[in-house]
């Protein structure tokens, strides 16, 4: 077993970049997680003998769309009549 080797590093960041690598590290934290349980729940299932299927919609993008937005109602109803 090899040996793992860190070497850490403090730096300085302006609030816009503390700020943009905080939301990075939230996105790629996400974006695992989201891949993990969607992995997970296709595991779970027999789709070769299952009639339905369970879907998942990823919307955190719908927080910087207008509340009414013709692309997050199209998003929804066509998910809802799949």
């Amino acid at each position: 077993m090899g040996v793992l080797l860190t070497c850490l590093s403090r730096v300085p960041l302006k609030v816009v970049e503390a700020q943009s690598a905080r939301d990075a590290l939230a996105k790629a934290v996400y974006a695992k997680l989201f891949d993990y349980i969607v992995f997970r729940v296709n595991k779970s299932l027999p789709f070769s003998s299952s009639k339905s299927y369970i879907g998942v919609l990823d919307i955190a993008g719908f927080g910087k769309l207008p509340a009414l937005c013709s692309i997050s109602f199209c998003i929804v109803l066509y998910c809802t009549n799949v």
